[in-house]
């Protein structure tokens, strides 16, 4: 019998719909000590109203402005004191009713694991595990934010989500910075997570602002945290790659070309903003072999 509380965090913008899903599958789970907050990045929608009224598990909290999910992320770990941190998606919601238990084994049976990323299925592709051919218990070297949990401690005492990054690659940031300070990331292949992501269902403006996003936040952790020997050859790579993908698979790609050359520009003004703090030689390849 576990005691820990958790503290479940879900970003949301514009996703009534989805929150509805979220909070109808999240209250079959069989382990109570648990509470949600639903973070409203400023949207446009209602969602206040589909939040369970007098219903302890549920808090809401409306941004003042659209700030991103990995600020939304920041600030509502700081609003619960749960043992453990799950983050997810607004689109994603746990399949099995005992996954809060589950989530509870890892931390409680393995005193040296920090972080776990859950097995992620998604619309017409096969489980992360499959996949990936991960298994379970095993070291990773990142992490999709979709579904994972971490430490209470282990998540204060990480710079937490870059809020510059807005949305996207936060999570290879933050990521590099736990191998930093020598934490455990494990893959939980048992907790099993439906991820209803559809990039065709978002309006053409929010894919533009994704692919800048992008763009300039996977070259500006190439400039900020890559050891330097890697940093020129992985930049240009990683842009003829960008450039590749778009011609290959990317409908309006007039427009996806423009916003990969603003993104690129965009990346050097961001590495400024952000402290460059490199992995060592052996970290980097610890990270880059054990990636997802």
């Amino acid at each position: 019998m576990f005691s820990k509380s958790i503290d479940i965090v879900v970003p949301t913008y514009n996703r009534p719909n989805e929150i509805k899903k979220f909070i109808y599958e999240i209250q079959k789970q069989t382990y109570l000590n648990y509470k949600v907050y639903i973070i409203d990045d400023c949207g446009s929608e209602d969602i206040k109203s589909l939040i369970p009224k007098n219903d302890a598990h549920f808090a809401y909290e409306r941004l003042k402005e659209n700030s991103g999910q990995a600020y939304a992320r920041n600030y509502a770990s700081t609003l619960g004191e749960g043992d453990i941190i799950i983050f997810m998606d607004d689109d994603a919601y746990f399949i099995q009713d005992n996954s809060l238990d589950l989530v509870l084994e890892y931390f409680e049976e393995n005193e040296d694991v920090g972080f776990t990323m859950f097995n992620i299925k998604e619309p017409n592709r096969d489980w992360l595990s499959k996949r990936k051919n991960l298994n379970d218990f095993q070291e990773i070297g990142g992490f999709i934010a979709c579904g994972c949990a971490f430490r209470r401690s282990t998540f204060l005492n990480s710079p937490g989500f870059s809020k510059e990054f807005h949305s996207y690659a936060e999570e290879t940031d933050i990521s590099m910075q736990l191998i930093k300070n020598s934490e455990k990331l494990v893959f939980a292949s048992r907790v099993k997570v439906f991820h209803n992501y559809n990039p065709t269902e978002r309006t053409q403006a929010w894919l533009k602002r994704f692919k800048y996003n992008t763009v300039r936040n996977d070259l500006a952790i190439v400039l900020t945290r890559y050891p330097t020997i890697y940093v020129i050859p992985n930049y240009i790579g990683k842009i003829i790659s960008h450039l590749v993908f778009t011609l290959k698979f990317e409908k309006h790609k007039r427009l996806n070309f423009a916003c990969i050359f603003k993104g690129a520009f965009a990346s050097f003004y961001l590495s400024r903003k952000l402290k460059r703090d490199p992995l060592t030689m052996k970290q980097y390849d610890y990270w880059k072999s054990r990636r997802i």
